[in-house]
């Protein structure tokens, strides 16, 4: 979300320090979105800047209508750009990631005989370029979207590998691809959803698998070694994940689309090293029902989307991280969504950006949500570093006025207080010196 969030494990016998950047967000009551037409099926959507790249179909193939968006979230089409026709990429399904002026995206169908591809193309509409196609050993076409690391694209197929069971492939700039792992069904089978990366690992679930075959969240590093299956789903605490998962701190958030006490499906968190699994809610049906769609964090909550009842279409909601506070801030605005959340940090909030088919019109749209509170200036690095003297020396860019450095002991809380020490400014970085004590702690700028 534009955050730079690190989690320093300083010393495992002393204390883990989590570091993280943001603005508190309280959003409460019904929200209005702001639906914006597009002609054809929305397939997914990336944010570069104040840009909305959005994919749609035409015949099964692809082009992109693209948004402009202002200081306060509105969208204007200055679109479309359009692909070059019969070039691939039929029914993209997975979210773009945008790279300088390059989007990368992913079909689940390029051709006869051809399983799917991953393509580029210029943000402008120009080079579209299919990177690599599926079918032939590598699994049938990916449904996530990727993760960009370096020159290295990562996803995941629902099935083929090895076996039957679907894949993580890493796929090169230059279109060298590398089956980096094949599930085998009792480490997990069928992933769907996007991967999430944390330095050289990647983050992700499968739909089904695991020991009680109700799906999965796994680590993999990036060369493909170091696989670990962090937690399998026994239908109490969710079922079946059809999309990936979001980051936060040391923190993964998830949904799945079924089990939970009402078996509509959950939404979930678990440590990037597999402890303190939680399920944050379980849909009732009334409030909404499988998820598909990973939540986006903004500041200190979780937001998302889901189906709602039948008569409802589909629902906005929130959620505290720590699993308190769940609301349904917007309802009956889609009868159907595509694809996941992407936000845009604007001058005096935040915009949350998604797809679908608006209920009334029943044409495709992009909708947008705003939520108060911005991020914009909340883009700040803070690093930290343990002293002989068993003090931590906390530090970030200077000048970075209006934030103010707060601590807390639970990151899933709101009970933030102000650190006491004013912070040492020497015209290139700002610092404050605090005890190393055991436990954990939290630290953020607000501002």
């Amino acid at each position: 979300m534009g955050n730079d969030l690190q989690a320093h494990r300083l010393k495992p016998a002393l204390m883990l320090i989590l570091l993280f950047i943001g603005s508190l967000i309280k959003a409460s009551g019904a929200l209005t979105p702001t639906l914006y037409p597009t002609a054809n099926q929305i397939s997914g959507l990336a944010m570069s800047g104040k840009t909305l790249y959005v994919t749609t179909e035409v015949a099964n193939d692809s082009f992109f209508v693209v948004f402009g968006s202002d200081n306060e979230g509105n969208l204007s089409p200055i679109g479309p750009t359009h692909t070059s026709t019969g070039s691939g990429a039929y029914n993209p399904m997975g979210a773009m990631i945008a790279s300088g002026g390059t989007l990368y995206g992913t079909g689940t169908q390029q051709g006869q005989n051809v399983a799917g591809c991953v393509f580029s193309v210029n943000t402008n509409g120009s080079g579209f370029t299919v990177l690599h196609t599926f079918g032939n050993g590598g699994g049938p076409g990916p449904e996530g979207g990727l993760v960009l690391s370096g020159n290295f694209l990562y996803g995941t197929t629902p099935a083929g590998g090895n076996g039957t069971n679907g894949s993580v492939f890493a796929l090169g700039t230059d279109g060298s691809f590398t089956n980096l792992y094949s599930f085998g069904g009792g480490d997990g089978s069928n992933p769907q959803g996007a991967l999430v990366r944390s330095g050289n690992t990647l983050y992700g679930t499968t739909s089904s698998g695991g020991s009680g075959n109700d799906g999965t969240v796994f680590a993999l590093n990036t060369d493909g070694s170091g696989f670990t299956n962090l937690y399998s789903f026994h239908g109490s605490n969710g079922a079946n994940p059809q999309a990936g998962l979001s980051l936060f701190a040391n923190r993964l958030y998830g949904t799945t689309s079924a089990g939970g006490s009402n078996n509509n499906g959950t939404v979930f968190a678990i440590n990037k090293d597999g402890t303190d699994f939680q399920r944050l809610h379980a849909f009732a049906g009334t409030n909404g029902h499988a998820p598909q769609c990973a939540p986006v964090l903004v500041g200190d909550k979780l937001y998302g989307i889901a189906p709602g009842s039948t008569a409802d279409g589909c629902i906005f909601f929130s959620v505290n991280p720590g699993g308190t506070g769940f609301t349904v801030l917007a309802s009956n605005f889609m009868s159907s969504v595509i694809g996941g959340l992407v936000p845009c940090a604007n001058t005096t909030n935040t915009t949350l950006f998604g797809g679908g088919v608006a209920t009334f019109a029943s044409i495709p749209a992009a909708y947008g949500f705003t939520v108060p509170g911005t991020l914009a200036s909340a883009i700040v690095t803070m690093t930290v570093a343990l002293t002989h003297t068993n003090t931590l020396v906390i530090s970030w860019p200077s000048p970075s006025t209006g934030f103010t450095l707060q601590q807390n002991s639970n990151v899933g809380t709101t009970n933030w207080t102000n650190v006491a020490q004013t912070p040492a400014d020497n015209g290139t970085t700002m610092s404050v010196v605090v005890p190393a004590s055991p436990g954990s702690k939290f630290y953020r700028l607000k501002n």
